[in-house]
């Protein structure tokens, strides 16, 4: 049986992975939204029009793979996701050691030419 002492640490343990989970959501979001505003307003700079609003498989494979920067494993970790809609998405691109798989320039790269939601 649990003692008090022990029901306590658990509940401890709840309440401050609640709240970690909550600031990173937040951080996330305020990235995504950070990110949005530049790649818009470097569009906008560009004359970039019609941005498609999602990223398909066939994106991935016929303009993707042609971007500076773009590797093979990117890629194919997009054309697994597809269709992305969210920026949020992106940034849970991860490699096989659990690091983010895109890098912030890469991602702006991509808002450039698609209007993803945040």
């Amino acid at each position: 049986m649990m003692n008090q002492r022990n029901v306590n640490k658990l509940i401890a343990v709840v309440v401050l992975t609640i709240i970690a989970i909550t600031a990173s959501a937040g951080w996330l979001m305020a990235q995504a939204n950070r990110m949005s505003e530049e790649a818009n307003a470097l569009a906008a700079h560009y004359k970039i029009g019609n941005r498609a609003p999602v990223i398909t498989a066939e994106d991935a494979e016929q303009r993707i793979s042609h971007f500076p920067d773009f590797g093979d494993k990117t890629v194919e970790a997009i054309k697994k996701i597809a269709p992305v809609e969210k920026i949020s998405a992106l940034y849970g691109l991860k490699n096989a050691s659990g690091r983010p798989l895109m890098t912030n320039k890469q991602i702006k790269l991509l808002l450039m030419f698609y209007q993803l939601k945040p």
